[in-house]
């Protein structure tokens, strides 16, 4: 027989895997996603690509006076009047406005079509802006399709997923379109730093991609910061002190203890499989 309850009952969650809060930038994505979303108002930069579904408004004022809002059809393109029909999509909001205001010229003899004159004048903008869906996969806590404006960025698709996940990396997120991959970040960058750079813009049907971490090193002791750090492959001991922080003021900052698990291949049954190491930071070079 058939259990009608079973049938009936919703299906478990899965708990959110995300980063363990003793990574350092684990608490950064610990807050309420939306926060991080896109404003819905201020001007949108010229470079912008314009798609189907966003809206065009199109202002005239001078010798002739008029409003139009246009959506961006399905073809690409919108309709005005006395300009006809113009291709808007794979188009940036520069090289849209350029050609609304080329047409308009040709019907207004007030207006420039070079826009460094005349006496009438063309501003073009945008409204309400299309709906886009972007997939985050991976080491990520919550994997999956997401909804978001076309204005948002990698950083915007990292937050709607919580972020990376037990094993995610934060040093090398991929920005991927299609099989090409078209950008990546390192979260750390933005965290000690404050800069966003390659937080690009995402398309309809982008993929953000996290890795798996790689290498994961614990610093204790009389440093600022003492917490596990992602290292990648050209960091040192000297970079790791400098994400945590650096020393505090009461620390020994000549001589630091290391304490290595080795690799099961450098293992042999008549040696512990960790070693202790003291490095000498006062050395040009350290191994």
């Amino acid at each position: 027989s058939i259990d009608k309850a079973a049938i009936a009952s919703p299906v478990p969650k899965i708990p959110p895997q995300t980063l363990p809060a003793n990574y350092f930038g684990a608490d950064f994505f610990k807050g309420d996603p939306s926060l991080f979303n896109p404003s819905s108002f201020g001007p949108v930069p010229g470079d912008y690509l314009i798609g189907s579904g966003d809206q065009i408004v199109v202002d005239v004022w001078g010798e002739v006076e008029f409003r139009h809002e246009r959506l961006v059809d399905r073809d690409g393109s919108i309709i005005l009047p006395r300009a006809g029909r113009i291709s808007c999509v794979n188009s940036t909001l520069d090289q849209v406005t350029r050609d609304i205001r080329n047409k308009l010229s040709k019907s207004y003899s007030g207006i420039d079509a070079k826009g460094e004159g005349g006496t009438t004048f063309v501003s073009v903008s945008l409204g309400a802006l299309r709906a886009i869906r972007v997939f985050v996969v991976g080491e990520v806590a919550m994997p999956g399709a997401f909804e978001m404006t076309s204005l948002s960025t990698i950083f915007t698709a990292l937050h709607s997923a919580g972020g990376p996940g037990t094993n995610g990396s934060m040093r090398d997120i991929k920005l991927m379109r299609g099989k090409e991959q078209v950008g990546s970040i390192d979260l750390y960058d933005y965290l000690l730093t404050g800069s966003r750079d390659g937080d690009e813009i995402l398309r309809d049907g982008d993929t953000v991609f996290v890795p798996g971490r790689k290498v994961s090193v614990k610093i204790n002791g009389q440093v600022r910061r003492p917490m596990k750090y992602e290292l990648l492959p050209k960091d040192g001991l000297r970079k790791l002190i400098e994400y945590a922080g650096g020393f505090t003021p009461d620390a020994e900052t000549n001589i630091v203890h290391v304490n290595r698990i080795l690799l099961p291949k450098e293992r042999n049954p008549n040696s512990p499989d960790r070693v202790q190491r003291d490095l000498d930071l006062r050395q040009k070079k350290i191994h």
